[in-house]
């Protein structure tokens, strides 16, 4: 990834040399960023060629077992590939993940007005205004305080 964004800072940096500084900072930061998502393009691809591949070797070796036993190197064999799925598998769900976090983090949730009005309203509907007591309402807090400590 450093070589992704070294290489554009380089090399277009000098072909917009005659560009105003904002100009220039504004085309290398959208250029880096296309090169970017085709470097992320090209990582995911290449993993998944891995993984076909490694699974391949894991159903050639499974077929081994299956017929005729596996020797300690296969076993070990079969061993590393389950490891290397593995990892590899880890870190495509993490991507999703860290892709979450930064959206929460740069957008917020989209929903937080909406539980904030609700949270709000459910607050309104439940206060209590007033009490009353033998037969009259009464809605001054320290009386309502009073009253409730004699209750309890």
């Amino acid at each position: 990834m450093d070589e992704v964004v070294t290489n554009v800072w380089r090399q277009e940096a000098l072909r917009l040399s005659f560009s105003t500084p904002i100009h220039k900072l504004c085309s290398l930061l959208k250029l880096t960023k296309v090169r970017l998502k085709e470097w992320h393009a090209q990582r995911l691809h290449d993993r998944r060629k891995e993984i076909d591949l490694l699974k391949q070797k894991l159903a050639a070796l499974n077929c081994l077992a299956d017929f005729v036993g596996l020797s300690s190197e296969d076993c070990l064999e079969r061993g590393t590939i389950l490891e290397t799925i593995e990892q590899i598998d880890s870190l495509e769900v993490a991507d999703p993940k860290q892709r979450a976090k930064l959206k929460w983090v740069t957008d917020g949730d989209e929903n937080t007005v909406f539980f904030h009005g609700v949270i709000n309203g459910r607050r309104r509907a439940n206060r209590l205004h007033g009490l009353a007591a033998n037969g009259t309402w009464i809605k001054n807090p320290n009386c309502l305080k009073n009253m409730a400590f004699d209750y309890f």
